[in-house]
């Protein structure tokens, strides 16, 4: 079983709440990094350095995923 690597990261903590701005409830994965607003704030975490498969790397570009969804795959 592999570990976790987005167990330290919370990065569904800095995803927006605002039913009327969508857009901002998700993560988005774009040319090897994890995005994450709340329009306030704006976070960006490397995939190379919690991931080592790069094919998960590019498996993740250019997709999005729910903060919701997300904290429940990567919860602790």
């Amino acid at each position: 079983m592999t570990s976790n690597p987005f167990n330290n990261h919370q990065i569904h903590e800095c995803c927006g709440n605002d039913e009327l701005r969508p857009q901002w409830m998700y993560i988005y994965f774009h040319n090897g990094f994890a995005f994450a607003t709340d329009a306030s704030i704006l976070i960006a975490i490397s995939l190379s350095d919690l991931y080592a498969d790069e094919r998960m790397i590019n498996f993740l570009n250019g997709r999005k995923i729910h903060k919701d969804d997300f904290k429940l795959l990567y919860k602790p």
